[in-house]
């Protein structure tokens, strides 16, 4: 290689800096979004999407999620799953929020998990209804992210 060439093959070198994030263990919890504990979220929704945006939303709190996609599915993994918050949706084909909630609050080695209502709905046109089926509270779909860490950390929904 000529002096001309080698010249201009040294110019074309360049360097990059790329950053290396840290363990994810060493990561800090964005601020308002840390939660006391790490809760054990069953998502019940039919609508898949949803359902699994949530549960992403969860995980990435610090949180454990699980999702069912109907009701009997939702029956099937208290035991295995053993979740402290269920976030249910009301409106499902075949068993409804309300009949899954009923079956839930029946059983009696589950009485001590939080059961949030998911609707579309606004909690004044069924708070009576959700109440008297066992629900400790409701939040309107879609969950934004401050509701969501609310929920997470313990504190209770309307």
């Amino acid at each position: 290689m000529d002096e001309h060439n080698q010249t201009m093959a040294e110019d074309r070198n360049f360097g990059a800096h790329v950053p290396v994030a840290p363990p994810a263990s060493a990561r800090e919890e964005p601020a308002g979004l840390a939660t006391p504990s790490a809760e054990r979220v069953l998502i019940v929704d039919d609508n898949r999407d949803a359902a699994e945006s949530l549960a992403m939303l969860v995980e990435i709190i610090g949180n454990e999620a699980q999702v069912a996609y109907d009701g009997a599915s939702a029956l099937a993994l208290l035991d295995e799953f053993r979740p402290t918050l269920i976030l249910l949706d009301l409106t499902m084909p075949g068993m409804s929020g309300f009949e899954v909630a009923r079956a839930v609050r029946a059983r009696a080695a589950h009485a001590g998990i939080r059961l949030v209502a998911l609707s579309g709905r606004s909690a004044d046109e069924t708070h009576d209804e959700t109440r008297a089926a066992g629900f400790d509270g409701q939040v309107v779909k879609p969950v934004d992210l401050p509701t969501l860490a609310a929920l997470l950390a313990g504190s209770a929904p309307t």
